[in-house]
């Protein structure tokens, strides 16, 4: 079971690091000259969001044996890897 939740506490993880840079570390987005520091959070939150619900639809694909779901999941894991 807890191989199941491990995705969606990366997610988190990534997604509240994203959060925690954009609200708490915004002052220092005036002392730099690219746009980047605006860019690497909003990805943070994307790729944290992402994460989270492909890891719901595989928790759901396995409680009820949807094939449907499994083929998402192993799909969007094989494009994460390649």
């Amino acid at each position: 079971m807890l191989f199941l939740i491990c995705p969606q506490l990366a997610g988190i993880g990534i997604m509240g690091v994203g959060v925690w840079i954009m609200v708490y570390k915004s002052d220092y987005q005036s002392l730099l000259d690219s746009d980047i520091y605006v860019i690497v959070p909003g990805l943070m939150i994307a790729a944290g969001v992402v994460v989270i619900i492909v890891g719901i639809v595989g928790c759901l694909g396995a409680a009820k044996e949807n094939r449907f779901f499994l083929i998402s999941v192993s799909t969007s894991y094989w494009f994460d890897i390649y």
